[in-house]
């Protein structure tokens, strides 16, 4: 049983993580002669608590390695530094990539956040890399390593799976199936079976979950955390929901059927939804509770969002800099 502290971080980094995104969007498709958003934005509208979830329920030593659609693990594990993420779309000097890349390509390791690749499901090789030097060195910690349904189908995902297996590395693979790769539905990629299943080729333990569920999402990372921990080997955790977006914010997404697109618009399959119906269905909050985290997140993203606006571009003449480590 989680304490109501929990359950209220919970529902406030969900909600942190809806409106962040929903304030890029807006700024997205509004945006016309001055141009504030460089480059694309990949938003996780439904898939809000497979990121959250997953990161409330590893420990701040644990490593996390994500994906494009993660920002409500990094706003989890980066312990809201919103405005520094903000400023990376908006291609500023003090965003984490100093203006030199968009979106969640980066890395922070002091918060033991694992940069990014931009290539797909090359993340898991490194997140394979990392696990197996705390297993040498026996320091007890975890790697959570996100990809996404068609990252599956990446040869890169079987090498780091194979030997995750074959190493018994702690690992935790997170795969958000959002039935879309790109426009490819989940059926047309696999010839049969789920992924979850594809985890017993490799010698590992996995679950398939309900990926709308917050507590779902946290109860599955926590135990498959403890697994890991305790040098059981990898666990892979496949959670099932929808991307209610297109790929990125320049796709329509006129490939979904209308029917596939209302069923999951319905209430039911909204994370924030479910999770507020079953707080105020079990007495663990009340309608002020839940409208206080709302408005401490609302706070949090105008804050944000003003003083990252306000902060210069980089220089041209430091376009060279930090290529090297050290920057040299």
């Amino acid at each position: 049983m989680l304490n109501n502290g929990v359950y209220l971080d919970l529902y406030y980094w969900l909600v942190l993580t809806r409106r962040a995104e929903e304030k890029l969007r807006e700024v997205y498709r509004s945006q016309k002669d001055e141009k504030l958003i460089f480059g694309n934005i990949y938003l996780s509208t439904l898939q809000e608590a497979i990121a959250v979830g997953a990161a409330c329920a590893v420990r701040p030593t644990d490593w996390i390695s994500h994906t494009h659609r993660e920002l409500g693990a990094l706003l989890v594990r980066g312990r809201c530094d919103l405005e520094k993420i903000f400023a990376n779309y908006l291609a500023k000097q003090t965003g984490y990539t100093r203006g030199r890349d968009s979106g969640l390509n980066f890395g922070n390791m002091e918060n033991r956040v694992i940069l990014k690749h931009p290539f797909m499901a090359v993340n898991l090789l490194v997140a394979a890399g990392v696990a197996w030097e705390i297993k040498n060195q026996k320091r007890g910690e975890i790697v959570l390593a996100f990809l996404g349904d068609g990252a599956t189908s990446e040869g890169f995902t079987h090498e780091a799976m194979n030997a995750a297996g074959l190493w018994k590395l702690p690992i935790v693979f997170v795969c958000n199936n959002n039935q879309l790769a790109i426009s490819t539905p989940f059926e047309k990629q696999v010839a049969g079976g789920n992924i979850a299943q594809r985890a017993a080729a490799y010698g590992f333990k996995s679950a398939r979950i309900d990926g709308t569920d917050v507590l779902k999402v946290y109860k599955a990372v926590s135990m498959a955390a403890d697994l890991a921990r305790a040098g059981d080997g990898p666990v892979l955790i496949e959670c099932v929901g929808f991307r209610l977006s297109g790929h990125a914010e320049h796709d329509a997404a006129d490939y979904i059927p209308k029917e596939i697109w209302d069923e999951w618009k319905k209430p039911e399959h909204d994370p924030i939804v479910k999770f507020q119906r079953y707080l105020i269905g079990n007495r663990l909050a009340n309608e002020t509770d839940l409208r206080e985290r709302e408005r401490m997140a609302d706070e949090e993203i105008t804050s944000a969002w003003e003083k990252a606006k306000s902060q210069p571009f980089p220089a041209p003449e430091s376009s060279l800099d930090d290529l090297f480590k050290g920057g040299e």
